[in-house]
């Protein structure tokens, strides 16, 4: 099976070359990397673009959105052009580990149709923290909160409901659409697949602390308050059957 991997980026410089070599290193077998930049303006699709030729195996491609941006929007640009079976998404900050990818291939070539990397599992942990870690600790905190309450509220078969690390069949990314603007999409993407008979496993695995550039979170209450909302109408909308926008 040919994987895709598709990776979202904002003003990510100093991650991305870092990321798509420990990814070349990793992977075997027929794949693509395509990252999908929201027109950062460090340059992050500039250096993306001048390193393909050192990753011919990889495959890299590059899409610059020069315009409605957005997480959701940039990983469906990123599924509209990818020629794969399996799709990896993750995020570019080395947060999440690229030896990781692997297996949550491995898990969906076993015949799951979505394999989630779990910071909740036994095996699993949130980010830690250490002099100069570019994360909030309120951030890592209001995201063990929020899936706390997810589990409770949608379904408790899955831990990480924020998660937006996995490896997903193609033939459910055709069913069940990216919806919303920022994380909000993992939470539908990891309901709905329950609810509508797909085989679903998580692997757990040690979420890593950005070491550099800036969090596009935010660190300040009101940036989670901002972001929170619309999680919260998604949950709403997925227990009592909304549209999910």
């Amino acid at each position: 099976m040919m994987v895709s991997l598709v990776i979202p980026t904002l003003n990510e410089a100093e991650n991305i070359l870092p990321l798509i070599k420990r990814l070349d290193e990793v992977l075997g077998g027929p794949r693509e990397i395509i990252v999908v930049d929201d027109d950062s303006h460090d340059g992050t699709w500039k250096i993306a673009t001048e390193s393909a030729p050192l990753f011919p195996n990889s495959h890299l491609r590059v899409v610059r959105r020069r315009q409605d941006h957005g997480l959701a929007r940039s990983l469906q640009a990123g599924l509209d052009v990818a020629r794969g079976d399996i799709v990896v998404i993750m995020d570019a900050d080395l947060s999440m580990p690229p030896e990781m990818v692997p297996e949550l291939v491995r898990r969906v070539v076993a015949g799951n149709d979505l394999a989630i990397g779990s910071r909740y599992l036994p095996g699993g942990s949130p980010k830690g923290h250490f002099p100069g870690a570019k994360d909030s600790r309120l951030g890592v905190w209001l995201s063990s909160a929020l899936n706390v309450v997810l589990r409770l509220w949608l379904s408790p078969r899955v831990t990480d409901y924020t998660s937006g690390f996995a490896a997903v069949r193609r033939e459910l990314l055709e069913d069940i659409s990216f919806c919303g603007r920022h994380g909000e999409y993992f939470i539908a993407l990891a309901y709905l697949a329950q609810k509508r008979g797909y085989k679903v496993v998580e692997v757990p695995y040690a979420c890593c602390s950005r070491a550099r550039g800036e969090s596009k979170t935010g660190r300040r209450p009101w940036d989670y308050a901002r972001r929170g909302w619309r999680y919260a109408a998604v949950a709403v909308g997925l227990r009592f059957g909304f549209g999910v926008e």
